[in-house]
């Protein structure tokens, strides 16, 4: 695949409809002695705290997709949850400051998480 191929601007606006979490940018791509205008796509980034049983726990950043797959994973892979089956309740608020996932966890996840 060549350069151009690679930074085809007018596959920016399909690329930014298709999927969501990118956004354009403007930049300045340095090559030797020569400089050039450019707008690429980068990842949207943003706040989510993970909050089980009413406890803030943590706060990544996050691409803002798939946010309910990204905190069972996250669950899982940290060991708050040894299965899917103990977590209850799963709810998705997105505010100014950014988001908030409220998870409902069993008892032993919650009182192993303390």
């Amino acid at each position: 695949m060549s350069s151009s191929q690679l930074f085809d601007l007018n596959r920016f606006a399909e690329i930014k409809q298709e999927q969501q979490g990118v956004s354009t940018a403007q930049g300045i791509r340095y090559r030797s002695t020569q400089t050039q205008s450019v707008q690429d796509l980068v990842m949207d980034e943003h706040p989510v705290a993970l909050v089980y049983n009413g406890l803030s726990h943590a706060v990544m950043m996050v691409t803002p997709v798939d946010l309910e797959n990204f905190a069972v994973g996250f669950s899982l892979s940290e060991g708050i949850i040894v299965g899917r089956h103990e977590l209850y309740d799963l709810e998705i608020i997105k505010n100014l400051m950014g988001t908030e996932i409220n998870m409902t966890i069993s008892a032993r996840a919650f009182a192993q998480l303390k």
